[in-house]
């Protein structure tokens, strides 16, 4: 075992029982010591500890008073541990009373000590060795060399295969990039370890711009775009395909001569460098070679780059039995192709014959997320429940209580001026982010309101920020799912957008908060949560901008429709909640209220009057886009939540029969 962590009491007297907090990659374990330090006379360990850790405030009781609290701390709801030690262990002790009279003076070091960082430091502790990212010289000294020698002699099989690099004399003056061995444990959709991957990469960093490269950027697909082909392909039965094409940054020519020290672990010792012959991953113009060379053979096979998404690309073939179609999204090497069923073997073929690329069946699970279709039933669910699940374990709050709602509707937070509690803040939020943009709108509000705190949090934020994590470990597997009711005409089908905006929201700036989606196919294929640029002096102003918003969005789907040559002609439909907003939107004559009104948020009303845009009102409980901008209790937030993550009031019936019971 780790030698155990000792925190004095506060009294720090001779005869005190000290606090001894333990962890061996295992559950974590506290205890009060006798006057000698070697006897406990109460401990507490595993589910009960953690359940104290995650809740809003701590409750602590170490004696028979059962309401002794920390301090003038609200009571958490759902309740919090209401005891550090059940009062009948405490009456087997009575006769040291002496140490459980000292033990009270321990009460405030010990819930200190679980809220500043041990708990959390215990736990990244316990994970450390579950790395799925180790270091070159913790792969080699690890267990699982022997893994990783084999996935590193894989990939220096497949450089020589591409003829990547050719060892010559070192030339004279010439700058020498360094390299190196980044390792990755590839897991499935389950979050089980599907490969040993070894990858050598060249540093960038150490590359001279204008000398070593000219370009460096590249394209990803939209998640927006993404999608939107998914609910096309749900909604017209299209098949839905993955390929991975085999090291495709060394696909790419290079332009430029660059030279490179050699490898780490295949160094004969000659004093010889590599020179690069083709494009390798980790330099500085590695994804623009290679998007520029994958561009330009889709092109040749007949596929027609979008201007709205340069990672998408459509090809329509006629035939006698009707038009054959390929839509292919592309993300670096990984590709997902949607296709008429009668023309998937085809076109995967006419791929894999383009590039070494591997055919990984049907779409399951791509950019870390897992996708489940029923085609009987016409639904299609994106989700990232593994990925949901690895952020409850980081956090350490895989046994706490599940919170109803992310974020509570009576938290103020504001900026914390002192010592930032020991917590990966940032970190959590980019990860919960990610979730965010890509199959959790639930939780867009929440996680992007206290991003803003992330350089000045405090123990408060890092509740609130538990609090979305214990959200999600109660609904790891909720995603969005597109259907199509069978009765349906497969022409009904069309994009309806929600605006909304919640005026002065942020205790920092009074800056608003603006909030749309957009729901296609039953489901949202667009949403965003978003703080407003400029302070609106009222709600219509506020309301007025997020409109503005939401019709940029709109008018990026249209264009996008446009390309994959589904365009409407009729006006994209957007609810707003707020009259005078909507009456602005169509007015063209200035008001003493609304004159000072940046003209850019006037953008709106020349969509409007060409009728690419038709305002709509709709009554406030209606409105999708106000689960974006604001706190809501339980039943009006899963109302809202549930349409537009098409889950069909699953959630909604849950929730209230639980207040039911209660």
């Amino acid at each position: 075992m780790k030698p155990a962590t000792r925190i004095q009491t506060r009294s720090g007297s001779a005869g005190s029982p000290s606090l001894r907090i333990e962890s061996d990659r295992g559950p974590i374990k506290i205890s009060v010591l006798d006057d000698k330090g070697n006897k406990p006379i109460a401990e507490i360990s595993g589910s009960e500890l953690t359940k104290m850790e995650n809740a809003e405030s701590a409750n602590i009781c170490v004696d028979n008073e059962p309401d002794s609290n920390l301090g003038d701390e609200p009571t958490p709801d759902p309740p919090a541990l209401a005891r550090l030690v059940p009062s009948d262990e405490i009456a087997e002790h009575q006769s040291n009373q002496a140490a459980i009279a000292t033990a009270k003076a321990i009460e405030y070091e010990l819930a200190h000590a679980l809220y500043e960082g041990i708990m959390h430091q215990s736990m990244l502790n316990r994970s450390g060795t579950d790395d799925d990212h180790p270091s070159y010289d913790q792969a080699m000294n690890g267990p699982e060399r022997d893994k990783w020698e084999r996935a590193m002699q894989e990939e220096m099989a497949q450089l020589e295969r591409m003829g990547t690099f050719e060892i010559v004399e070192r030339p004279t003056e010439v700058n020498l990039i360094k390299n190196g061995w980044v390792f990755e444990r590839k897991r499935d959709e389950y979050g089980q370890i599907a490969r040993y991957k070894a990858r050598l990469v060249a540093k960038g960093y150490s590359q001279i711009p204008g000398q070593d490269f000219y370009h460096s950027f590249a394209p990803i697909v939209h998640l927006d775009s993404l999608r939107i082909l998914c609910s096309l392909a749900n909604w017209f039965d299209l098949d839905m395909r993955q390929l991975d094409v085999v090291s495709a940054f060394l696909n790419g020519h290079l332009e430029e001569e660059l030279y490179m020290e050699p490898i780490a672990g295949f160094d004969d010792g000659s004093g010889r460098v590599l020179r690069l012959r083709r494009s390798l991953y980790g330099l500085r113009q590695a994804g623009y070679v290679w998007n520029k060379t994958f561009n330009e053979i889709l092109i040749k096979l007949g596929y027609t780059r979008l201007l709205t998404d340069s990672c998408v690309y459509k090809r329509v073939i006629e035939s006698p039995t009707g038009p054959l179609i390929s839509f292919l999204a592309v993300h670096v090497d990984d590709c997902v192709l949607f296709t008429s069923p009668n023309h998937t073997r085809d076109a995967v073929n006419e791929l894999l014959r383009a590039f070494d690329m591997r055919d990984l069946g049907e779409l399951r699970h791509f950019i870390g997320i897992q996708f489940i279709r029923d085609r009987a039933s016409r639904s299609l669910t994106l989700s990232q429940s593994a990925y949901v699940d690895s952020i409850v374990e980081e956090a350490g709050l895989l046994d706490a209580y599940p919170a109803d709602t992310p974020a509570s509707t009576t938290t103020q937070l504001t900026r914390h001026e002192g010592v930032r509690p020991n917590f990966p803040y940032a970190r959590t939020i980019g990860r919960l982010m990610y979730a965010a943009i890509c199959t959790r709108p639930d939780i867009a509000f929440a996680v992007n309101w206290l991003a803003a705190f992330t350089s000045c949090y405090g123990q408060a934020h890092v509740t609130a920020l538990k609090r979305v994590i214990r959200y999600l470990a109660g609904t790891s597997t909720h995603g969005v799912t597109y259907h199509r009711d069978p009765n349906q005409d497969i022409l009904d089908f069309g994009e309806t957008g929600y605006s909304d905006a919640d005026w002065g929201t942020s205790h920092l700036d009074r800056k608003s908060i603006s909030g749309n989606c957009f729901l296609l196919g039953g489901a949202a294929i667009s949403w965003s949560s978003r703080k407003q640029p400029t302070v609106a002096l009222s709600t219509m102003e506020a309301e007025y901008m997020a409109l503005t918003h939401a019709s940029t969005q709109a008018l990026w789907i249209r264009q996008f429709f446009d390309e994959l040559g589904l365009g409407a002609s009729a006006p994209t439909v957007i609810s707003s909640d707020n009259l005078a907003a909507l009456t602005l939107s169509v007015e063209s004559q200035y008001r003493g209220r609304s004159k000072h009104i940046d003209i850019r948020h006037h953008f709106i009303r020349d969509c409007v009057e060409k009728r690419i845009l038709s305002p709509l009102y709709v009554n406030t409980k209606d409105n999708l886009a106000d689960a974006l901008t604001k706190p809501l209790p339980a039943i009006q937030f899963f109302t809202l939540v549930d349409q537009i993550m098409g889950n069909e009031g699953d959630d909604l019936a849950t929730v209230m029969e639980v207040e039911e019971v209660e």
